[in-house]
């Protein structure tokens, strides 16, 4: 075998398994996300990845944040949005572990590739990868429920209480975990699920090997649960507009103003969202099992941009864009400003040069900001 020096397999992910260093071609050189020296091929994904990372990262901590700063009167909506993040910080933590492995064995992934995806390293990246899809459309199927017949139904329908919410998002995590782990279980004496069929990013997609260990279980979370569940959630959110659209027409006689204009927008994009994730992985499935060949490109940025969109789109969707967090922002920042002005101007002389610490303020009041604070100011100041 040492004058063997160029090997012609189907598939990429066999080229790993080459112990002999001999062999100095093997083909296919890329299964469209690693290269035989490298876990993300090429700079644009890498570039792609790590900046997916940043951006669910900040996004979905600023969340939390907001979330435990703010104080929401509705804190079942609050609380449900915290898991959010939290399941989308675990995607954000998945990808992370991915780039930090490519850039370990930058140019020599070779010598590491097979230990790599045999690993229970790979399995727990994997996991998690699983646990953060599974447990986000579950979070998202359950908001579009509730959102749906409070909305068409608002007398009938009685919202659910945080003791109940919680019940709902324990058995959620509780179902998304139990998918995640249960292929290990089932597939105990390898880590094939998770790792070699898979290549370096350790997602359990299985569109490039049509029958591999463990396709059964993936078909059925893909195509069994989640499939209808994308549906579920873009019927949902359609029947949620119109139900919106027809109430405003009957209460206010108008058939559209700046209010449905802004929710019809981010009902379009929470549905978009939903669909360009979910969409394709479920449509690529569906061609693996009709023995359609698919692109190595394409099965890149299914990997790298489409699967974590939703996780680096939701913290914009769910809390940057909606009117209260904007109006918590605005309030946060103007209180801020008067505050400064405030402690400014107090340490002015007083008699004449208080007639420039009032005009700032009623200004500022007149041009949109919060006119009850400095009105208050003034009439203490009076008093005292």
């Amino acid at each position: 075998m040492e004058n063997l020096k160029h090997i012609v397999y189907k598939k990429f992910f066999y080229c790993h398994m080459i112990s002999d260093f001999h062999v100095k071609v093997c083909r296919p050189k890329t299964d469209g996300v690693s290269s035989i020296k490298n876990l993300l091929m090429n700079p644009t994904l890498r570039y792609s990845a790590w900046f997916m990372v940043v951006m669910i990262t900040i996004g979905n901590l600023m969340v939390l944040m907001g979330r435990f700063i703010y104080r929401d009167e509705n804190r079942s909506v609050s609380v449900v949005i915290r898991n959010l993040a939290v399941s989308d910080l675990i995607m954000g933590c998945y990808l992370g572990i991915i780039c930090v492995q490519d850039y370990r064995f930058r140019d020599k992934f070779q010598e590491i590739s097979l230990e790599w995806t045999q690993s229970w390293g790979c399995v727990v990246a994997g996991m998690l990868s699983m646990i953060s899809s599974e447990v986000s459309i579950f979070i998202l199927t359950f908001m579009s429920v509730e959102r749906f017949l409070l909305i068409s139904d608002p007398f009938g329908h009685h919202r659910l209480n945080t003791k109940n919410v919680m019940l709902c998002l324990f058995i959620i995590w509780s179902v998304g975990i139990s998918i995640a782990i249960l292929p290990v279980i089932l597939f105990y004496s390898s880590t094939k699920f998770y790792g070699i069929y898979n290549g370096g990013t350790c997602f359990p997609l299985f569109i490039q090997e049509k029958y591999p260990s463990g396709w059964q279980y993936s078909a059925i979370v893909f195509l069994g649960i989640n499939s209808p569940l994308l549906v579920v959630v873009g019927t949902l959110y359609t029947f949620l507009l119109f139900s919106i659209w027809k109430t405003r027409k009957q209460c206010t006689g108008r058939t559209f103003d700046f209010f449905d204009c802004e929710f019809a927008v981010r009902f379009f994009f929470i549905v978009l969202t939903d669909s360009t994730c979910w969409a394709p992985i479920v449509t690529f499935k569906f061609l693996t099992f009709m023995d359609f060949e698919i692109s190595s490109d394409m099965y890149a940025w299914l990997v790298v941009l489409v699967l974590p969109l939703n996780a680096a789109v939701n913290p914009f969707l769910y809390t940057f864009s909606t009117p209260k967090y904007r109006d918590q922002i605005y309030t946060t920042f103007s209180k801020r400003s008067f505050s400064k002005k405030h402690d400014s101007n107090s340490n002015q002389a007083t008699g004449d040069e208080s007639h420039n610490k009032i005009m700032p303020l009623l200004n500022n009041s007149i041009n949109g900001g919060n006119i009850s604070t400095p009105l208050r100011w003034l009439f203490t100041r009076k008093k005292s």
